[in-house]
């Protein structure tokens, strides 16, 4: 079969299967829509062992009758995936969702997921029981975002379930047992608990969360409380025994106890993010000693991420110098200027190699807190930085003092680092002159390269130029920093300008030649760090291998000053040869700026 411009009709000659499983990809409105292509494609749809409705807004009643009529004719005894989202909880009808997930429970549905994108306010929903005994049921995702599960029961059974995103109001100590207990094999579990306050409440009263498996690898923990005062010292805890596990994030706004014990080594990563609402007592409370002993729990960890607020809890604790981390190699830290906390935190991972800097400039106790000053170059340098750290990146760039004084520091005392990556993704304009300091400061380590590249795209002054102006201010940068080094070092297809030496002619020819430099020549070949092969004009017959000390780097605005004065015009080129050079630097300047 042949399309009507004569080209053969592939699709056509797949079988159904595989245009059942293509479609399964798709979202089941436009799967459905295929149906119109030929009286073949009219059933297909209905084949479909993905369902997938996404509601946008604004919310149309109409959509909901069209998945009525799509779970109505849907023929399969037993569907795959389940997939219903859409902005707002307010978006849809209760009974309405609830019958297409009774739907999708009666054809033993594996993957479940429902949820909703926005929301400012919990809102809380009651799903049908008969879900939280389906035993077909391996992933589940239920309102995570903005929903939270009001109707949880004490009894549950999901035999086969290994993924699980719930989000619950006011839990008691059963919760997690009970969770662990009817799961056996869950090994993803992404739980969210919200913790009611009341005036009165006993202190005494705590919620544990006892999360004892075997099975479970994954594991994100959201703490928060429904309210804040200046009771900052809660009794709930959690205790961690999970042997398997390799991934943990902990968000707590409160500090919990944390217990944890049986955590292999081959723990990879951990995001703790303490988000504490009472700065003023803090010190007179235990939650900068409960980080302490979370962080002696997994001290094992490869890769941390540590937030601006857990590093300040941190900087509370009473006795820190036992805490090592010497398998750390990676560390994400939210930091809000260079301090003696920063780097005596870095003192105790001395095997680091990777360091992500994220600036807070909006963190709450910026203008609370007021450290003494400190002489940095004082204090000892973390072993780190002297032995193994090689990247840093440093995110949310702003160009502040304190933003230029961090980079410095790292910049001038990090021996071994290969690079420096400065980000900007919030459009933040930074001035032509920060970045100008940035490429002057000077660095402890000779084959340290700095990258900041989101910061020139923020430049609201190269708004006014194209994106040669904005390449020539990287050149002139550049020119400066060469003009200042004695070592040159050129790639094949640079430019430069050669100086013609009497060992390179006869007598008779270098007496003409004398004093002479020509150029812009090609590099053709790096034959070792001391000496290139260029391409030279035809009328010059002599060895195209120049030592570097007689090469000088060639810069388009150096034009205009060095050629007057370069005699090049004096050695009479040929015209052909003088066009061809010309347009061979003007391809290869071009093919540059394009990249």
């Amino acid at each position: 079969m042949e399309t009507e411009d004569g080209e053969e009709d592939r699709i056509s000659k797949l079988s159904n299967t595989l245009l059942i499983h293509i479609l399964s990809f798709l979202e089941t409105r436009y799967s459905v829509r295929t149906s119109i292509l030929s009286t073949r494609w009219k059933n297909l749809w209905a084949c479909v062992p993905n369902l997938t409705f996404h509601l946008h807004s604004p919310p149309s009643y109409g959509f909901s009758n069209f998945i009525d009529r799509v779970l109505l004719l849907h023929d399969l005894p037993q569907i795959h995936t389940f997939t219903f989202t859409c902005n707002s909880i307010f978006d849809i009808k209760p009974n309405r969702l609830n019958s297409w997930i009774s739907f999708a429970i009666k054809r033993r549905v594996h993957h479940l997921y429902i949820d909703f994108i926005q929301g400012l306010f919990f809102h809380p929903l009651n799903f049908p029981l008969s879900l939280f005994t389906c035993e077909s049921l391996v992933d589940l995702t239920l309102g995570f975002n903005t929903c939270i599960v009001s109707n949880l029961p004490d009894s549950i059974c999901f035999s086969n379930l290994k993924s699980l995103k719930i989000w619950v109001a006011d839990p008691d100590d059963s919760l997690t047992e009970n969770l662990f207990r009817s799961c056996p094999v869950l090994e993803v579990l992404f739980l969210r608990a919200r913790l009611e306050l009341d005036e009165d409440e006993d202190e005494d009263d705590e919620v544990i969360f006892n999360i004892c498996t075997q099975s479970l690898r994954v594991l994100r923990l959201y703490l928060e409380a429904d309210s804040y005062d200046e009771r900052c010292c809660f009794g709930h805890e959690v205790v961690i025994d999970a042997p398997a596990l390799d991934d943990l994030l902990l968000d707590d706004n409160f500090m919990a106890c944390y217990s944890i014990n049986n955590v292999s080594s081959s723990l990879a990563i951990v995001h703790v993010d303490v988000g504490l609402f009472f700065w003023p007592r803090i010190a007179e409370c235990d939650c900068h000693n409960r980080v302490l002993e979370l962080l002696g729990g997994i001290s094992n960890v490869r890769s941390l991420y540590l937030s601006s607020t857990t590093l300040r809890v941190l900087g509370y604790a009473e006795d820190n110098d036992q805490l090592t981390l010497g398998n750390l190699t990676r560390l994400e830290l939210g930091v809000v200027y260079l301090s003696k906390l920063l780097l005596d935190l870095l003192a105790k991972m001395p095997n680091l190699e990777s360091l992500k800097l994220i600036m807070d400039h909006q963190a709450v106790y910026r203008n609370c807190y007021h450290e003494e000053e400190e002489e940095f170059y004082e204090i000892q340098w973390p072993p780190c930085l002297l032995s193994h750290l090689k990247v840093i990146e440093v995110d949310n760039f702003e160009g502040l003092e304190s933003d230029l004084l961090l980079v410095e520091y790292f910049l001038k005392n990090a021996k071994v680092l290969s690079k420096m990556v400065i980000k900007n993704q919030n459009l933040v304009s930074v001035k032509v002159e920060v970045l100008k300091r940035l490429l002057m400061f000077p660095r402890g380590s000779k084959t340290c390269e700095i990258e900041a590249g989101d910061l020139i795209a923020n430049l609201e002054e190269i708004q006014k130029f194209t994106q040669h102006n904005v390449l020539d201010v990287t050149t002139k940068y550049k020119h400066e920093a060469n003009k200042k080094s004695h070592f040159k070092e050129f790639e094949v297809d640079d430019f430069v300008w050669a100086v013609l030496t009497k060992d390179k002619f006869s007598t008779s020819k270098h007496n003409k030649l004398a004093a002479r430099k020509i150029g812009p020549l090609q590099v053709v070949e790096r034959i070792h760090q001391n000496a290139y092969r260029l391409k030279l004009p035809s009328h010059i017959r002599t060895s195209n291998v120049f030592d570097v000390e007689h090469l000088i780097p060639y810069y388009e605005e150096s034009f205009d000053e060095e050629h007057a004065n370069s005699r090049v015009d004096s050695l009479s080129r040929g015209d052909d040869d003088a066009v061809c050079i010309a347009e061979k630097y003007m391809t290869t300047r071009d093919h540059r700026k394009a990249h």
